[in-house]
């Protein structure tokens, strides 16, 4: 019996992944045509999630940096995933941040942060040895 590799499981998660923060822009592009009032002012709030978006990309390096000799090819992938999630988790930051600002600026560092965090961290086959 063959292990089957990992990588086209990691894929369609990684791609979905991807795919929610493509979602989460157009369901605030929507949001932000309508006509309306910020809900809140979001100067501090943006400063509070700004902070804490940075801490999370800080964290996904040090786990990147972690998983770099995973004991199996399930830990590789439980981190990958976990690194996915918290670079996902940023755009969710920034369409919060759009929603109740009602105006799409204030998020588009945090869209492009995460877009890029999860381009760098894609899914890779593993080199062979």
């Amino acid at each position: 019996m063959t292990d089957a590799s990992p990588l086209p499981a990691a894929r369609i998660i990684w791609l979905g992944l991807v795919v929610a923060v493509a979602a989460y822009f157009v369901v605030l592009l929507v949001v932000a045509a309508r006509e309306g009032s910020p809900v809140i002012d979001t100067r501090i709030l943006g400063w509070v999630l700004l902070g804490i978006a940075t801490m999370q990309a800080l964290a996904i390096v040090v786990l990147r940096r972690r998983s770099l000799a995973p004991d199996s090819a399930a830990d590789a992938t439980t981190q990958h995933v976990l690194c996915w999630t918290l670079a996902e988790a940023i755009a969710v930051y920034g369409l919060v941040l759009g929603v109740l600002a009602h105006d799409v600026s204030p998020a588009r560092p945090f869209f492009v942060a995460s877009v890029g965090l999860l381009l760098w961290l894609r899914p890779r086959a593993e080199p062979r040895s």
